[in-house]
């Protein structure tokens, strides 16, 4: 069964080579501390905190697959291969770096430092290739867009049937969970580099996975939009079909992690 947890993340890739040597691989940056264990089965939520200073890294609901996503900057799309139990299995992560560095440089830092922990903790080897794809381009619509920015809160992102709330995030964390509901990359050419809460309503499509858990709750309203007019008439925002090479992300190996 797919699960929502297995949003998986932004397109574009900031700072992943075409491949990862041991030594650049024992360079980077670890958490002091950190816990992995299996979600609660019975809890339907996918939830992710990360403070922008980098002070913590905290999941609940996450599957391999979408904790890829974000360490590698990957869409759910472009992430190949690998067992069956990467987009089922679900796990909690608590984990802090020994120094923390605020901005874009400790956001970055905690993307290395996710690499270092699914490395080490669930085994994974990875490489990339590149392939010609569809994808999306998210741009704004002719009227600009509605999204208000905000300079405090928690970093939030929780995925219901049908809607998706957001605190405190900016639109790179929530470009991955776009590129899931439509199935395929999404490009952000928005230029926004705020940090955003909105609430995005919307009718889940047949085929596209739009909630997690075994017995998943009916949608929020049963009578809103479509993913496409959800985002264009709520958020000022638009998807616009395209063609281009897209990184692709290939799983060579990967291990179920001891709890812990």
């Amino acid at each position: 069964m797919k699960r929502m947890a297995d949003i998986a993340v932004v397109v574009v890739a900031c700072w992943l080579a075409s491949s990862e040597s041991a030594s650049a691989q024992s360079s980077k940056p670890k958490f002091e501390v950190a816990s992995v264990k299996p979600s609660d089965p019975q809890d339907p939520r996918t939830l992710m905190d990360t403070p922008p200073n980098g002070s913590r890294f905290s999941t609940t609901g996450a599957s391999l697959k979408f904790l890829i996503g974000i360490a590698y900057e990957k869409a759910s799309a472009q992430i190949s291969g690998g067992p069956s139990w990467i987009d089922v299995d679900r796990f909690e992560i608590e984990a802090r770096p020994e120094t923390v560095v605020p901005g874009l440089e400790g956001y970055k830092r905690t993307k290395l430092m996710l690499q270092s922990l699914l490395e080490e903790r669930f085994k994974l080897a990875v490489h990339t290739e590149t392939r010609q794809e569809p994808v999306y381009e998210l741009v704004l619509t002719k009227t600009g867009s509605k999204l208000k920015d905000v300079s405090f809160g928690v970093p939030r992102q929780e995925m219901r049937k049908g809607q998706l709330l957001v605190t405190s995030t900016r639109l790179s964390f929530v470009i991955p969970i776009f590129s899931a509901l439509v199935q395929r990359p999404v490009i952000d050419k928005t230029g926004l580099t705020g940090i955003y809460n909105f609430t995005l309503t919307f009718r889940p499509e047949p085929g596209i996975p739009a909630a997690v858990g075994p017995n998943p709750l009916p949608p929020v309203d049963p009578e809103a939009p479509g993913i496409f007019t959800a985002i264009q008439e709520q958020l000022g925002l638009k998807l616009e079909s395209a063609r281009g090479p897209v990184e692709v992300l290939v799983i060579d190996h990967a291990e179920k992690p001891d709890a812990n």
